[in-house]
């Protein structure tokens, strides 16, 4: 689920990824015709996917802004669907007044690109692990909201996220100022994304 705030200076863009958060893992590599290949893990490409597709599903009239030649972990043929959902309305029948409301989506899409453009992103990411199995339910509900110190490193957490929003919810990881990130345990594993759209600049 996807909603837009509007505040006094930014803006502010939320969802929720549900599921164990997963790492960015490292390059493997093969060898062919006597080359050696880097490629990325393919839990890795679907965790991105997952992540791209869940942020659309919650305002795919970002879809609309991504060009021809923009790089994303997502297909072309994904990307055209979401556009078509915009084009259409969403589920229900094109209307006059549903295309109005689309057409709306897509321009205020577009000026959250374009205020993070000029004066930056601050993205804030909560990663909930699942609470390990085999301990004391006393001990399991005591590690509930607490912050989770194990392995995967949070950089490798935030590196997948950032990744897969890379080309759909802003148009290159450069416009991304400031991070913010936790890792804490949950019964309900899942990864909470805030993404600021700035109206100005950090140091304002």
């Amino acid at each position: 689920m996807q909603t837009l705030c509007e505040l006094s200076k930014y803006q502010i863009l939320k969802f929720t990824i549900p599921g164990v958060p997963v790492a960015k893992g490292r390059p493997k590599f093969s060898t062919r015709g006597g080359y050696a290949q880097a490629y990325t893990p393919s839990k890795t490409t679907k965790a991105e996917q997952f992540v791209a597709t869940t942020f659309l599903e919650g305002n795919s009239a970002f879809a609309q802004l991504v060009d021809d030649n923009t790089k994303t972990i997502l297909p072309r043929r994904v990307l055209d669907r979401y556009k078509s959902i915009v084009q259409n309305g969403g589920r229900a029948q094109q209307t006059a007044e549903s295309g109005t409301a689309v057409g709306r989506d897509t321009e205020r899409a577009a000026a959250l690109r374009d205020a993070g453009r000029t004066f930056g992103i601050a993205v804030t990411l909560r990663f909930w692990c699942p609470i390990p199995t085999g301990l004391s339910k006393r001990k399991r509900e005591s590690l509930d909201g607490q912050l989770c110190l194990k392995k995967p490193d949070i950089d490798n957490y935030v590196k997948l996220v950032l990744d897969a929003l890379n080309g759909i919810a802003w148009e290159d990881d450069n416009a991304v100022a400031s991070i913010a990130a936790s890792k804490g345990y949950s019964f309900e594993p899942r990864t909470e994304v805030c993404i600021t759209y700035l109206q100005k600049g950090l140091d304002k």
